[in-house]
């Protein structure tokens, strides 16, 4: 099979003449931490445990990164590679490249490119969550034509732990319904072929022999499970009793009730095995033309995420989903995160008594062999609102017991420090001949704190930058009282966000008088925040889970109460007024398909860890439960999947609009912060609903049945909704099998509700318009 790689206009006009270096502080903290890494890899023993670097995954130093450029009008790759940029492919205005880490400054400063951004990493962010959605009727056809379960439709998923043979990806005769798997593995060199090996499985035979990407994690097994497994079959089953909240049952032999939502779609699945932003953008275009190839329409899931980032909608990975939207019509859904109960982002407009943002950075303790340590690591990005720059900014290190400074490191802002890190370390941490070893701070820390200050081109707006490690010397500085702090001064009506990232980190005001805290409003993905892709958040569909040692189980003080949104679940109110997530989808706690070899290297194999199991020729599959935003938004995407099996014209603005018009606002909705919450639950049968109703006004598949627009479904003890798409008002009949007209009702626009109490019990028939019938049974 052949990809068509679009190659004309794309790439940038490489001319030997530089412009301003389009090259991020970002860009410059990860080339400075990935050096640093390489020399004194010792240092980052507490700091690096998740995830793996790629020099650890590599075995070797890195030299090379992956980049993603955005091109000026008119350049070609020609132009690109004749400046010695080593290209992996082009599309719509974008190229992806490998760069050295000594010749990115170059790169990014030839006179075309407009945008320029190294890879970054991201992260990996039933039975109840399709009952709760309404999936579970749409799978019944209940009230419909017929059932939708995403036949014909592409479900595509970019992740990895992947257990690709896993009974939950079969169909009824034991075929694959992975119909195309790769990997994009990153490896060591110089030339983009050589820094990724890109290899496909995209026959049964391929597949078949396929074990799985990573043993390291399950996260992509349970997902696609989620998305769209399909094992209905016989299992050993533990179920939830008492409503589905508490208590356990387990049974031999039952069909499974862990399977996915778009059980009868195709699965195209891409596993990256360093998880970064440019992989994963690779990835999806990948499955974007592999659906192109087999005609058939696709929606891809990511249940990943950065916090890094404007949170704007405007990084460049962003702009590149927002183009595959217009020119593929891809639909991308993505997860918004799993830090909503965490303090990572900050707000604040100046005013004329109020013109400074003050905080602390704070992180976590990390228990290690020799003892407890308190560590601090990341990056704080603080964004004004224009390319204005900020008045002044200073970090200190700050007494807290006395309530004054003991040090302050400022940097001017200034068109002399622009661009220019100035840092400030312990012995220990200097790396290069302008670093600062700093008495007071190598007295009470071991690390550093790199101070920048630049505008951000591709956003258009002026950012400060703290790239920090921080460790507190448990002899000099064992209580804490000594804690890192950040000053920003601003002026009167200016806009300041603040937004954090890295491995242990956040904003506090540690409860002291005139500081600022940090808020959860602004945790949300960096990369969920585009304009023309979808963003998930989580409720909670049940508050437990059962398992087959006979016990239901909860997460003490997760304060997950049934309904309500998930405390963890990412959000953020943008400067652009969006509130995000869009929608939310059950993530709390969801049972699906697990990575056997995950659970093998793992040693979790027990009853004591598993929810279901499915014995098929003498093979063990196992499912589990999971929790997060990660679980949500497949959800949301099998849903989607199924939306395109009524209508395969749908755009992503098509989907969020019926979203908006249906999604449900219950009272745990209403009472929620509306930053958190986006359109509400998602409701996957009033979606569909809203669908066929659109479907029937455009006039899109006009040639159908007579009964293909009608819906009727139970509303009440003895009534029913009688739903029909396009229609303007509405005359019903209903008649017995015998001809005989038992009652008559008219109503304006496209739904109404026949009561039927007092009649007999029985079968009736439903005419609608004249034309549009279906029989129904009153018990």
């Amino acid at each position: 099979m052949k990809f068509k790689f679009f190659t004309a206009s794309l790439l940038i006009m490489a001319l030997s003449a530089t412009a301003q270096s389009h090259l991020g502080i970002a860009d410059k903290v990860r080339i400075r931490q990935l050096k640093m890494e390489q020399r004194k890899p010792e240092l980052f023993q507490f700091t690096r445990q998740t995830p793996k670097t790629v020099n650890e995954m590599l075995g070797v130093p890195q030299t090379h990164a992956l980049a993603i450029v955005k091109l000026a009008d008119g350049a070609t790759e020609a132009d690109l590679k004749a400046q010695g940029v080593n290209v992996l492919r082009t599309s719509f205005g974008f190229a992806f490249i490998s760069v050295a880490l000594d010749d990115a400054e170059r790169v990014a400063s030839l006179k075309s490119i407009t945008n320029f951004q190294m890879e970054r990493p991201m992260e990996q962010k039933l039975k109840y969550a399709r009952e709760d959605t309404g999936v579970d009727k749409i799978h019944q056809g209940i009230g419909l034509s017929q059932a939708y379960t995403g036949k014909g439709i592409v479900c595509g998923i970019v992740d990895n732990g992947f257990d690709v043979n896993h009974l939950n990806f079969k169909d009824e005769n034991g075929n694959s319904r992975l119909k195309y798997f790769e990997v994009v593995d990153t490896k060591q060199g110089q030339t983009i072929e050589e820094m990724i090996k890109r290899t496909v499985y995209n026959t049964p035979e391929k597949i078949n022999e396929y074990k799985t990407d990573a043993a390291s994690t399950y996260h992509g097994t349970h997902t696609a499970g989620i998305m769209a497994g399909g094992y209905r079959g016989n299992a050993k089953v533990a179920t939830l009793t008492n409503n589905g909240q508490t208590g356990s049952k387990v049974e031999e032999g039952i069909a499974n009730p862990y399977y996915g939502v778009a059980y009868d779609a195709d699965i195209c699945a891409a596993s990256c095995t360093a998880l970064t932003d440019i992989q994963i953008a690779i990835a999806v275009e990948d499955l974007l033309y592999y659906a192109e190839y087999v005609n058939k329409p696709i929606v891809v899931n990511l249940s990943l995420g950065s916090n890094q980032g404007s949170h704007d909608g405007k990084a460049t990975v962003c702009q590149y989903f927002d183009v595959l939207a217009k020119k593929l019509n891809a639909k991308i859904i993505l997860a918004t995160g799993n830090e909503g109960d965490e303090k990572i982002a900050a707000t604040k407009t100046f005013t004329a008594d109020d013109k400074e943002f003050k905080t602390f950075v704070v992180g976590d303790s990390v228990k290690m062999s020799e003892g407890t340590i308190y560590v601090r690591s990341g990056q704080l990005q603080i964004y004004s609102d224009t390319d204005k720059p900020f008045k002044s900014f200073k970090v200190v290190v700050y007494n807290t017991e006395r309530k004054r400074n003991s040090k302050t490191f400022e940097l001017n802002l200034t068109e002399d420090t622009k661009g220019n890190g100035l840092y400030f370390c312990s012995e220990n941490y200097k790396e290069y001949d302008n670093d600062v070893v700093d008495a007071t701070f190598d007295r009470y820390f071991s690390g550093y704190l790199g101070l920048y200050w630049d505008t951000d081109q591709v956003v258009g707006r002026s950012l400060c930058t703290l790239d920090f490690e921080v460790i507190d010397n448990p002899e000099t500085n064992p209580e804490g009282k000594y804690q890192v702090a950040v000053f920003v001064e601003g002026e009167e009506g200016q806009r300041l966000d603040a937004f954090m990232a890295g491995y242990y980190y956040g904003m506090s005001d540690l409860k002291m008088e005139g500081w600022d805290d940090g808020s959860s409003n602004g945790s949300i993905s960096d990369v969920a925040c585009g304009k023309s892709t979808l963003s998930v958040g989580s409720y909670n569909s049940t508050t437990a889970w059962a398992q087959l040692d006979g016990w239901a189980y909860k997460q003490p003080g997760s304060g997950i109460e049934f309904g309500e949104v998930t405390p963890f679940s990412s959000y953020g109110t943008l400067i652009d007024g969006r509130n995000l997530p869009d929608v939310l989808a059950p993530g709390a706690y969801l049972v699906s398909s697990m990575n056997r070899y995950y659970l093998e290297d793992q040693h979790i194999l027990g009853d004591d860890m598993l929810s279901a199991v499915a014995t098929v020729d003498g093979i063990d599959y196992p499912y589990a439960w999971a929790a997060g935003t990660s679980m949500a938004c497949p959800m949301v995407t099998g849903i989607v999947a199924l939306w395109l099996e009524a209508d395969p014209t749908l755009t992503i603005e098509d989907i969020r609009d019926i979203i908006k018009k249906t999604s449900r606002m219950d009272d745990a909705m209403k009472k929620a912060d509306p930053a958190k919450v986006g359109s509400g639950k998602i409701d996957a049968y009033e979606g569909l609903k809203e669908v066929l109703r659109r479907k029937g006004e455009s006039g899109v598949g006009s040639v159908v049945a007579d009964d293909s627009r009608l819906v009727v479904s139970q509303c009440g003890e003895r009534a029913v909704n009688v739903f029909l798409a396009g229609a303007n008002d509405i005359n019903a009949e209903v008649f017995t099998m015998t001809g005989v007209k038992v009652t008559s009702q008219h109503g304006d626009g496209d739904e109404l509700t026949i009561d039927l109490a007092g009649k007999n019990n029985g079968a009736y028939l439903i005419r609608v318009n004249g034309k549009h019938s279906k029989c129904i049974l009153v018990k």
